[in-house]
């Protein structure tokens, strides 16, 4: 097969890609900055890779908003005097940011003939600062928890998309170029098999390969084929329907608790003592793309698939 083109190395997501080159196409025709994005979607999808080649395709900079607990309006605005006109401004996990840092931001991506001014902020109530202007920027919010934005904040975005998980296909290109860039050489069938285990999130496909050098690391092969990985997947806990050991506890624990009925995601969660928002994030939607796990009136329960597959194994771990 030959390799879809990439996007200055991002690769897969082509009709996000094709929206997203139109409005930077237009602005560019326009001498305009581009118009301020929204990326959504799940951890690991690639948003923060996407905004890189979005400024690279624009011929300007990007620059990084930390949305942590100490960033605040004051230092937002120490950060302005870097930006130059239509460079990328990038707030990944930006539902984590403060009110008062959602305000600042949202008064960057007014659209006015004047530059917007930035709050500034002190304890309390936060000042504007009347004496600073700030370039015209491209403001670029990502996060997988959209519900955590202000509706001030989003109704000001000019394009909004959602990254969803990639097909095995799209998965296979990125391991192969990432294999490449780590100077391993895969057989025909390696790639295939580890794009399996990734279950459509790009940030998994590293997370493999560097595994499975490591797991080969005494035997040194000249290239990686499906025995070295399968070996290298069964040691990590990965089982023959590429289920993680998490998501394999996940389902048992549906199959046991009240005797298969829908479980609270709260519920199950505690009992796994993992945190309800790592349980919806990392372990449940492979699970629901798969139709495995239903969410019903009565809570998370298996589907009739997802019952064959935990009753086939635990039968097999029995016979052992």
């Amino acid at each position: 097969m030959r390799p879809e083109p990439d996007f200055h190395g991002f690769y897969g997501q082509r009709q996000i890609v094709n929206q997203l080159l139109y409005e930077l196409k237009g602005a560019k025709q326009l001498g305009e900055a581009c118009p301020d994005i929204g990326l959504m979607g799940g951890s690991g999808l690639g948003k923060t890779h996407l905004a890189r080649a979005l400024a690279s395709e624009f011929g300007t900079q990007l620059h990084y908003v930390f949305s942590g607990r100490g960033m605040n309006p004051a230092k937002l605005a120490e950060m302005a005097p870097e930006w130059q006109p239509k460079d990328f401004v990038f707030f990944d996990e930006a539902h984590a940011l403060d009110p008062t840092v959602q305000e600042a931001t949202y008064r960057l991506m007014e659209k006015e003939p004047v530059a917007p001014r930035l709050v500034t902020g002190t304890r309390g109530r936060p000042v504007v600062d009347g004496t600073r202007s700030v370039a015209r920027v491209t403001v670029v919010i990502a996060t997988d928890r959209p519900a955590g934005l202000r509706r001030a904040l989003t109704k000001r975005l000019g394009v909004t998309v959602t990254l969803t998980p990639y097909s095995e296909r799209e998965m296979v290109y990125i391991i192969r170029a990432r294999a490449a860039a780590l100077g391993m050489v895969l057989s025909m069938q390696a790639p295939g098999i580890i794009a399996k285990a990734c279950q459509g999130i790009p940030r998994n496909a590293g997370h493999r390969l560097e595994s499975l050098r490591r797991f080969c690391a005494g035997v040194s092969p000249s290239q990686y084929g499906k025995k070295e990985v399968m070996a290298c997947l069964r040691a990590s806990g990965v089982d023959r329907f590429f289920r993680t050991p998490e998501q394999q506890d996940y389902m048992h624990r549906l199959r046991t608790m009240r005797n298969g009925r829908g479980i609270a995601l709260k519920t199950v969660s505690g009992f796994m003592h993992l945190e309800p928002r790592h349980v919806e994030s990392e372990i449940e939607p492979a699970l629901f793309e798969r139709g495995w796990v239903q969410i019903t009136g009565t809570g998370r329960s298996l589907t009739a698939e997802g019952l064959r597959i935990v009753t086939e194994m635990e039968s097999e771990a029995s016979d052992v």
